[in-house]
């Protein structure tokens, strides 16, 4: 499964992630990029921020703080290296102000700037695998049985909690919370174990600042049925 499982002598069982598994997935990272060495910025970040973002969803419940550490180094000066070798004739300095920002009170972040709706600019940046938070797993109480009818708030507030650290997304995150964490069709928790997933309810209107006023977030069969039911009207 990719963990290194140890009791040491003072008693303490830590599971870490596996070493082997970490330095393959790097050395997969390192490759796609000596492979891709003329493709843009935002493309790199585009494919890079999917897996950094599952691989670090999947370890960061086990004592992951200095492998997430070492990683983030790793990251750091496999890009600085495909930055320079970008621009071979250029300075560091300009690398650095070109393709490493301060974002999130951090400096030397992978990062550029990528044009959206009506031609603004937007800064799209590399994951921040440092600021992954290790949350551990709550432990069930016990005799707590999911047909106990008396316990369905109980067990609505661990899915609830289990779909913010899964979904780990401000902006998913707040419209589940103007939800109620509720799907708007079944009226069911959102995070209940079906797939969820956000779906544009009404096309973009120019005015608008904020798009997510147009969004929502439905269980995928909910939404499957609903669509069903307004091409029939």
């Amino acid at each position: 499964m990719g963990f290194n499982v140890r009791r040491y002598p003072n008693g303490k069982l830590l599971i870490k992630p596996q070493k082997e598994k970490v330095l393959t997935k790097l050395r997969e990272i390192k490759q796609w990029l000596d492979r891709h060495k003329e493709i843009k910025p935002d493309q790199v970040i585009r494919h890079l921020n999917p897996i950094l973002r599952g691989w670090t969803n999947y370890y960061q419940h086990q004592c992951s703080k200095d492998t997430f550490r070492y990683v983030e180094w790793r990251l750091f000066h496999m890009l600085w290296t495909w930055s320079l070798r970008r621009h071979s004739t250029k300075g560091k300095r300009w690398v650095k102000t070109r393709y490493f920002r301060w974002i999130g009170g951090r400096d030397w972040r992978f990062s550029t700037k990528v044009e959206v709706r009506h031609g603004k600019q937007v800064t799209m940046a590399l994951h921040d695998v440092l600021r992954t938070p290790i949350i551990r797993h709550p432990i069930v109480r016990t005799g707590a049985s999911k047909d106990d009818p008396s316990l369905r708030d109980y067990w609505a507030w661990r899915n609830r909690d289990d779909g913010r650290v899964r979904i780990a997304d401000s902006a998913k995150l707040r419209i589940a919370s103007q939800q109620n964490w509720r799907c708007p069709v079944c009226k069911a928790g959102l995070f209940n174990g079906e797939p969820v997933d956000v779906y544009r309810l009404v096309r973009h209107a120019v005015g608008f600042a904020d798009e997510r006023v147009f969004l929502a977030m439905r269980h995928e069969a909910c939404h499957y049925n609903a669509q069903r039911k307004d091409n029939r009207k």
